[in-house]
């Protein structure tokens, strides 16, 4: 395997770090799917204020 492709390794804090926002992103992802969003977006990209006020979210939140 030449350099450029030798899998990079990660520090134990980069593996921590990744542990933890990894948990982040799932939790995300699934009050996503519980509001129902992918389903608002299947016509395509709507405003998230819209969204917020269609599912009951803030919207700010619901940005993030």
């Amino acid at each position: 395997m030449s350099e450029a492709q030798k899998p990079t390794e990660l520090t134990p804090q980069e593996i921590l770090g990744g542990m933890a926002t990894g948990y982040l992103l799932s939790r995300a992802l699934h009050v996503a799917a519980d509001l129902g969003i992918a389903d608002l977006l299947s016509d395509g990209p709507k405003p998230v204020a819209e969204l917020a006020r269609t599912v009951g979210a803030h919207p700010q939140s619901l940005y993030r």
